[in-house]
């Protein structure tokens, strides 16, 4: 059931909260700068609403963390239709997208303490896992499918949305007197992390929360550029859709290889590793050969747009890592609780926040010149890359018991 409630909030989440940049590219002729500066307001409102999960769960305890996610799926729902008629006004449209994304940051970590509660760690690992397989394999095929719904019916965005959410919210509702809704059921008693986790947990927590906001310094930061990036002009906005989700199925792939295994359970450094491939891949995607080389017939050859994939193959997989990564050593070393959900979406929110605002001073800057954007943004990611550096310095010498 928790998963079904996962895979719809996706859908919708997905359309609204990535999908929405090739929206207003395709109906309001939006550039970086603007795309960039909704990234940011989002990603403020990210953290406010991520913040809210634990306090909203305390003060609804009667009725349990279903009843709690049927009321925001019901809210969610709500903004998702009444756009509809306002959508022709970006003002409009806006405000109500971010009272949308308030409510939908709640969401996310109370999911993340219903799938992992009362779970061992090796228990914890493979529902992480599936978790995640879920709301990344949905968000891959609904931004991959974004162009055509934009195509054939641009509101249907919202529509769409909505129907999701509204699901969704009837699922939790038909749960709320089941034994999986108690009010304490996000709170149960779990096993011991691994003797290993636990002599390095200082050093896991600190790579997973210096790593985790810059997954979305890049995520968010990338997802508001993408409609504008060269090496995708000429393409239609369904082209553009699809090409622009070959990093989310990369990151689903990451996420089922590390459901498969278990060796990264005790090796947070990886999480050091990953962030600097994400760097690079980053340049890859966003920087054209043709145009670093000084070669413009890379670009007629299509060796532009072979790069631009492979990059972003490359950049699923060390997000894919991060992501794990960060939610495991979050989640077992917490107990699974909500409170710590609403941290590691916090987190997300932060970096998304951030990101975008830089790359979106560089545009008021700089107007129309992507490249400053980029550099903006790497300049954040090359300041996490070091503060993870410093800090895997630093506590991985300190013996902790």
């Amino acid at each position: 059931m928790v998963l079904l409630i996962t895979g719809l909030m996706d859908i919708g989440a997905s359309l609204l909260l990535s999908g929405i940049f090739f929206y207003t590219e395709h109906e309001y002729g939006w550039g970086p700068l603007k795309n960039l500066l909704l990234a940011s307001a989002q990603g403020l409102m990210y953290v406010g609403g991520a913040l809210m999960a634990h306090p909203l769960t305390v003060r609804w305890r009667r009725w349990g963390p279903m009843g709690v996610l049927a009321g925001l799926q019901g809210g969610m729902t709500f903004f998702a239709l009444i756009i509809m008629p306002v959508a022709a006004s970006p003002m409009a449209m806006v405000t109500l997208l971010l009272a949308y994304t308030l409510i939908s940051a709640a969401v996310w970590p109370i999911l993340e303490s219903l799938v992992t509660r009362g779970a061992n760690p090796h228990q914890m690992s493979r529902r992480v896992s599936i978790y995640n397989l879920v709301w990344s394999g949905g968000a891959a095929v609904t931004v991959a499918l974004t162009g055509t719904i934009l195509h054939l019916y641009p509101l249907g965005l919202f529509l769409i949305a909505a129907l999701s959410h509204a699901a969704a919210g009837g699922l939790a509702y038909r749960a709320i007197r089941s034994n999986s809704s108690s009010p304490t059921a996000g709170e149960l008693a779990h096993m011991e992390p691994e003797p290993q986790l636990l002599r390095i947990r200082r050093l896991a927590l600190w790579l997973a929360r210096i790593s985790l906001p810059a997954v979305f310094v890049l995520g968010y930061s990338l997802l508001a550029i993408l409609p504008s990036l060269p090496v995708l002009e000429g393409m239609n906005t369904a082209g553009k859709t699809l090409v622009s989700s070959v990093w989310m199925a990369a990151r689903f792939l990451a996420f089922l290889l590390a459901g498969m295994t278990t060796a990264w359970h005790t090796r947070p450094r990886l999480l050091l590793i990953a962030s600097a491939v994400m760097l690079l891949a980053f340049w890859g995607i966003t920087l054209r050969p043709s145009d670093l080389l000084g070669m413009p017939g890379l670009a007629c050859g299509g060796i532009d747009l072979a790069s631009m994939i492979a990059w972003q193959i490359a950049l699923g997989l060390a997000m894919g890592m991060i992501y794990s990564g960060s939610l495991y050593f979050g989640m077992v070393l917490s107990h699974g609780s909500t409170r710590h959900g609403g941290y590691h979406e916090a987190l997300i929110g932060l970096g998304a926040a951030i990101g975008p605002g830089v790359g979106a001073l560089t545009q008021s800057i700089w107007p129309g010149q992507i490249v400053y954007g980029v550099a903006g943004v790497s300049a954040v990611m090359m300041v996490t890359l070091a503060l993870a550096t410093a800090a895997g310095v630093i506590l991985g010498r300190r013996k902790e018991t």
